[in-house]
């Protein structure tokens, strides 16, 4: 258990308390405008407040060797790990981030620009862990593969982890109707935990091990590698390039197909 300073804690709550009043009214605008997507907005604020605080933090806490302070703010605990308030909230303002992602690839943007998305969030978050460890509400523990108190492959999966998420949200959005929106709110935890596992098992594996600092940072600059390289895939995937064609044809029109016909042998 660790203790972090009580003013800091605080000032992160109320920090995440206006985001996610930003984060309600942007919904609620959405909702107003009668926005095709809106209830699956709502669907994933869901998730953000219930599945990924309360089962997806606690275990992934276990295999990422990461807690929590324990004095300043309200807490519970589970699977031995403490769970400040600020712990949905950032949850809960952090899952419909993804949504701009999603737009982002409805809208046909390029895919590098989605890998930046990844790249530059990932990075301003861990900034806000490190701070956060800094003043005590949060440590990694057992991991020789720490920059300035965060593991190396946050830097990457802290933001690429929005973009997986999006990229499953653009897969299934065309077949939601009916009961089939109730599977909405398991969507974000289900792509964390399979992105976040599958991609930085090298660096989890370093660290339940104990291996030295060596082998450890070896192991994490692969886990940052592959958390990339999965951004990567999803941003050039057939999926996303199909929206980039079609946002491509509404603005080039005719001429595009024109510019496609093949040229008479003369």
């Amino acid at each position: 258990m660790i203790h972090g300073e009580s003013w800091w804690a605080w000032t992160v709550v109320a920090v995440l308390v206006a985001c996610l009043a930003i984060s309600l009214v942007w919904v609620g605008w959405m909702t107003a405008r009668k926005h095709e997507d809106a209830l699956m907005y709502w669907l994933i604020m869901l998730g953000g407040v219930t599945i990924l605080p309360y089962v997806v933090e606690p275990w992934i806490d276990v295999i990422g060797a990461t807690t929590y302070m324990t004095n300043a703010l309200p807490y519970v605990t589970i699977a031995d790990r403490p769970l400040p308030i600020f712990v949905p909230l950032v949850w809960v303002g952090t899952a419909p981030t993804a949504l701009i992602a999603y737009e982002m690839i409805k809208k046909g943007w390029a895919a590098w620009t989605l890998i930046v998305f990844a790249v530059v969030f990932g990075i301003a978050e861990c900034i806000g862990e490190m701070v956060n460890s800094h003043f005590g509400l949060m440590r990694y523990y057992s991991n020789n593969a720490l920059v300035f108190g965060v593991p190396l492959p946050c830097l990457v999966q802290n933001g690429g982890f929005l973009v997986m998420i999006a990229w499953v949200l653009v897969v299934i959005r065309p077949h939601m109707r009916g009961y089939r929106w109730a599977v909405i709110p398991f969507v974000a935890p289900g792509a964390y935990l399979a992105y976040t596992i599958i991609c930085t098992l090298p660096n989890y594996f370093a660290i339940h091990l104990g291996l030295e600092p060596v082998p450890a940072w070896v192991l994490a600059a692969l886990s940052t590698g592959l958390n990339l390289l999965a951004v990567v895939i999803a941003a050039y995937s057939p999926t996303c390039q199909r929206y980039r064609d079609e946002v491509g044809a509404k603005v080039l029109g005719p001429a595009r197909i024109a510019g496609r016909q093949p040229v008479a042998a003369g």
